[in-house]
């Protein structure tokens, strides 16, 4: 497994709720690129802002509900995951 799609090594959570605002957030990453997870449907965008680990979604709509999806799906596909930021 390439070590950069290591699930483990991701510790910082970012749910962006419209694409306009995940794209100025995937702008601060270093290293970018996407990841996607077995049994999981979403497209990951990870990379590091310093030393720290990043992890990001966008919402599929607006709304708590599908806020509340983005979180779920990302805390089982990144079970190290101790912070996340809403955009």
């Amino acid at each position: 497994m390439d070590p950069s799609h290591d699930t483990s090594r991701y510790t910082v959570g970012w749910i962006a709720p419209l694409p306009l605002e995940l794209t100025a957030a995937v702008g601060m990453l270093e290293d970018p690129t996407t990841m996607e997870v077995p049994d999981d449907d979403v497209l990951y965008h990870v990379g590091r802002i310093g030393s720290h680990f990043v992890v990001m979604v966008v919402c599929p709509r607006m709304g708590i509900e599908p806020a509340a999806t983005a979180l779920a799906n990302m805390r089982r596909s990144f079970p190290v995951t101790r912070a996340v930021s809403w955009a």
